[in-house]
């Protein structure tokens, strides 16, 4: 079962503790998306560099060969299944991240509306006389749908910068 949190004191909170508040009070099926989600964004930005990496190693022995005068193509084999295995598993990030997002919508929804539409019932009778039903739906939904997209910003941007980040920083 979902607790509800105090929503009065949720508008004086700064963006990032905002976040860390609605995960914190979402439901464990949320919180086991976003960590599979991190999970695969994870995976995938590191198979991507060792993809990257693999490709150099791959051109390095074609060099290298070439320069010998012969191409011996089993020297080839062990880097290009690497490279194929990093490939694959990046598409298979790709997948789970997106299967990840398929299922946690609703959860957003679920874990932000149930609260906001408690918060915006506990409203006196004029509140809901100067605002019409379809102005607050939209600016609940609108929330909602926010919060999902700078959630997916977070997952599918910042996290890969930070992680190229630190590898690229890490390696000079």
């Amino acid at each position: 079962m979902q607790s509800s949190f105090n929503t009065s004191s949720q508008f004086s909170k700064t963006l990032p503790s905002f976040f860390l508040y609605v995960i914190w009070q979402a439901n464990s099926q949320l919180r086991r998306d976003l960590i599979i989600e991190a999970f695969a964004v994870i995976v995938g930005t590191l198979m991507i560099l060792f993809q990257s990496y693999q490709f150099k190693i791959i051109l390095d022995c074609f060099i290298r060969e070439q320069a010998k005068g012969y191409i011996s193509y089993s020297d080839f084999l062990a880097p290009s299944a690497v490279y194929v295995v990093c490939l694959l598993f990046n598409k298979i990030s790709i997948a789970i991240r997106g299967w990840s997002q398929t299922h946690s919508i609703p959860r957003y929804y679920q874990v932000i509306l149930q609260p906001s539409l408690s918060y915006t019932l506990r409203h006196s009778p004029e509140f809901f006389q100067t605002h019409t039903s379809g102005s607050i739906t939209r600016k609940l939904f609108a929330l909602a749908d926010n919060f999902h997209n700078l959630m997916m910003i977070g997952f599918g941007t910042l996290l890969p910068l930070g992680i190229n980040f630190f590898f690229y920083s890490s390696s000079f």
